[in-house]
């Protein structure tokens, strides 16, 4: 229990964020988040981390976040009742294309340069890379 609670008071940035949906990635972790129902807190936490602000990598965490706790129906329809899924998932699909993808624009680009040009800087590459290696995300 207290691996979770320490968990959600360290969501200060973008890395905390990936490591927070990194560890859902790891099914010892998943069960006894489940069991603590840490799935509706860390949700609401990474929420309000990115509070729409449009933060390319903390909104990539909670899609991923999103990805990983859909694997168990039971969180994913908890998280529709109680934790106003769908309409953050609409508002945010609604607005991604290829464009402005971060994990798009990562595994496309070609050079640093282009990411540069794309508005990737040094800082954001790091978190995004960390996001493509978790477990559960697949490059298409």
């Amino acid at each position: 229990m207290y691996i979770i609670i320490s968990t959600i008071e360290m969501i200060t940035n973008a890395f905390s964020a990936v490591e927070l949906v990194g560890k859902m990635g790891d099914p010892q972790f998943s069960r006894k988040a489940r069991s603590a129902d840490f799935v509706m807190h860390a949700w609401e936490t990474l929420r309000a981390a990115d509070g729409g602000s449009g933060d390319r990598i903390l909104g990539t965490a909670l899609d991923v976040f999103v990805l990983l706790v859909s694997r168990d129906q039971r969180d994913l329809v908890d998280l529709a009742n109680r934790g106003n899924l769908v309409p953050t998932l609409f508002e945010r699909l609604t607005a991604m294309t290829r464009k402005n993808d971060p994990l798009c624009i990562l595994n496309c680009a070609e050079s640093d340069i282009e990411l540069k040009q794309r508005g990737f800087g040094r800082t954001d590459k790091s978190p995004v890379r960390l996001v493509c290696k978790l477990p559960g995300y697949a490059q298409n």
